[in-house]
């Protein structure tokens, strides 16, 4: 009798086990729990509030706020290495260009999922409004670092050159 109920007992067990390991484990970002944790810190909710009253008041004075209007936008030229890949030039050209098409998306607020940006913004960032951000990414063009073969006017974009991709030069 006692082995019976052992068994049962680990039956029971085994089963229990393996509809809990079937159980999706929900993942969530800890980011809005440590913002309300650090809140309830009144010398750091002043210091918080500090904060953002200062982001408020540079972007009033420094940034136009209708969408489109920049007073000045930077363009900052980036260059694109891909290492180990078997894929011809032109291929990987398109792949950086939409790379970088991307990336201004996300910049300019115009990309399809800044749903998912907004949607959450509002408790970790109280007050702070998406606006223009006046940076554009582009591919380099010009003033190339030696030894890479390339010239004014094409892309800075490399396939498998190691030696030198992250030099100075490069940020020029």
């Amino acid at each position: 009798m006692p082995a019976k109920i052992i068994f049962i007992t680990w039956l029971a067990l085994l089963c229990i086990g393996s509809f809990l390991q079937a159980q999706p484990i929900p993942r969530t970002c800890g980011t809005a729990h440590l913002h309300e944790l650090q809140m309830s810190d009144s010398s750091y909710a002043a210091y918080y509030a500090q904060k953002i009253n200062l982001k408020k008041e540079w972007l009033k004075n420094h940034r136009r706020v209708s969408k489109g209007n920049c007073p000045e936008i930077l363009f900052i030229p980036v260059a694109v290495h891909f290492q180990d890949v078997t894929i011809d030039m032109a291929c990987a050209i398109d792949m950086a260009v939409d790379q970088v098409r991307i990336l201004n998306e996300d910049f300019s607020g115009t990309n399809a999922d800044i749903a998912n940006w907004t949607n959450g913004q509002a408790m970790t960032w109280p007050g702070i409004q998406n606006k223009e951000s006046c940076i554009q990414f582009c591919l380099a063009s010009k003033s190339h670092p030696a030894g890479f073969g390339l010239a004014d006017n094409q892309y800075a974009v490399i396939l498998n050159q190691t030696n030198g991709g992250n030099l100075p030069a490069w940020s020029g």
